[in-house]
C-alpha cells in the first residue's frame, strides 16, 4: 500500500494495483473484512461435514 494526500493505491494480486481515496477505505476494508470472513465461514462448514 502506497499513500498520498488524498488517495491509497493499493497493490492487488487479482487486479495488479487500484487507486482508492481516503472516503471510500472504510468501505473497502469492510468489503475484504467480510470476504475473509466468508471464506472461514466455508472452511469451517467443510469441516463439519460428517466424514464417510
Amino acid at each position: 500500500m502506497e499513500s498520498w494526500a488524498y488517495i491509497v493505491f493499493v497493490h492487488r494480486r487479482d487486479k495488479g494495483g487500484q487507486f482508492i481515496s481516503y472516503r471510500q477505505l472504510r468501505q473497502w476494508f469492510n468489503a475484504i473484512a467480510c470476504q475473509q470472513l466468508r471464506q472461514l465461514w466455508l472452511l469451517i462448514e467443510s469441516d463439519r461435514s460428517p466424514a464417510p
